[in-house]
């Protein structure tokens, strides 16, 4: 037996605007939360008051639900409430380049820290190439300049030798003096 057919009035429903209790949606007060979430509400307000270490909130679902603006709501709702958080800081660490280290300071002093270490690489952007164009630089560095020249010759000669050795090692042959070279010629 087919299905009966529905005639296309049935298939909308239509909302008597006067019957809504307003002109337009300008004249209502905003929502609180989102709506048709109470479950995912107390779950986020239920994981925001475990205070012990390792507990986190993990919100899923689809994009452009609200995830976001339901636990940011919460969190700014509980923040105000608790105490003023320290500040967390990353800095380079120098033993350890992949992992910077953690800082803990007072609450607002992670700005100042930032804000002086701004100010620190301005000044120095203009200290450093000033010191290699003084005077005293310039006296200093000619009066290392032979020593590192002969060090520098040294550390070529060094070089040669090794890399003599090595392809001398390579080839099979033994390593001989050039005495041993002149002597042992037709």
């Amino acid at each position: 037996m087919p299905p009966d057919r529905l005639p296309a009035a049935a298939l909308a429903r239509r909302t008597d605007p006067a019957s809504l209790g307003f002109a337009t949606t300008a004249d209502l007060e905003p929502l609180e939360g989102i709506v048709a979430q109470e479950r995912a509400a107390e779950a986020v307000e239920f994981a925001i008051e475990m205070t012990r270490p390792g507990y986190n909130v993990f919100a899923l679902g689809p994009e452009g639900i609200g995830k976001s603006t339901l636990v940011r709501t919460a969190l700014e709702r509980h923040a105000v409430a608790g105490p003023v958080a320290e500040d967390l800081v990353y800095v380079h660490d120098f033993d350890h380049p992949q992992r910077p280290r953690a800082l803990l300071l007072p609450a607002g002093r992670g700005a100042t820290l930032a804000e002086a270490m701004e100010r620190l690489i301005v000044e120095l952007r203009a200290a450093i190439p000033a010191a290699f164009e003084s005077d005293e630089y310039r006296t200093r560095r000619e009066a290392i300049r032979p020593n590192a020249r002969g060090q520098v010759a040294g550390v070529a000669a060094v070089a040669t030798r090794s890399r003599t050795a090595r392809s001398t090692a390579a080839s099979g042959a033994r390593p001989c003096s050039t005495a041993q070279v002149v002597a042992s010629s037709p």
